[in-house]
């Protein structure tokens, strides 16, 4: 056999077993791969009660929410401690007022690329942002926003820009959890729902 015939043969060979390599890596040997609702996949990220009312929503939803709808929305992500504390509350003044829906929009992907839905996003909640010492708007996080018809009505970014020595931990104090949610059993209380 010559070299050349050799090579296909070592290359057809080679491809054969890496196709059955991710083939069979494929597989799911009888366990069916489980796709979690919204409110589980909420629950093992902020470790709260599988029975909450948080539903994702990406930046087309948010961009949509914004234009002419009614909801709760929370921006936030998982990875922010601040963000983890914060849902630890809203979801108990929800549970108490029976709230069945609160968007939850996770920024960091799409605020750490600026991509161009997330822009949109920026220049609808303007007012809603802090500038940054270099005069730039920039969007904080924790942030609730009772959004009705389009309009925000009610925002909270209590513990977005916290200053000083301070962690989730020695912020909420009793005072302070009782300060919170008493905002927002006020300010929830109107919200409706209705589209």
């Amino acid at each position: 056999m010559n070299k050349t015939v050799r090579k296909i043969l070592y290359i057809i060979a080679f491809t054969l077993a890496i196709g059955a390599f991710i083939y069979l890596g494929n597989l799911e040997y009888g366990d069916e791969k489980k796709i979690l609702k919204d409110n589980e996949k909420f629950a093992n990220e902020y470790n709260i009660n599988e029975n909450n009312p948080f539903i994702y929503v990406n930046s087309k939803e948010v961009l949509e929410l914004l234009d002419n709808k009614d909801g709760i929305l929370f921006l936030g992500f998982s990875g922010d401690e601040w963000s983890r504390e914060y849902v630890k509350y809203l979801y108990e003044v929800a549970r108490d007022m029976n709230i069945d829906e609160i968007y939850y929009y996770d920024i960091l992907k799409d605020r750490s690329e600026m991509t161009k839905n997330f822009n949109s996003i920026l220049d609808k909640l303007e007012e809603y942002l802090v500038k940054t010492d270099s005069k730039e708007a920039y969007l904080f996080v924790p942030k609730l926003l009772v959004i009705k018809n389009g309009v925000v009505v009610f925002e909270d970014d209590t513990t977005a820009l916290v200053k000083g020595n301070v962690n989730p931990t020695t912020y909420w104090t009793a005072n302070n959890i009782i300060e919170f949610k008493n905002k927002l059993y006020n300010n929830l209380g109107s919200y409706e729902g209705e589209e």
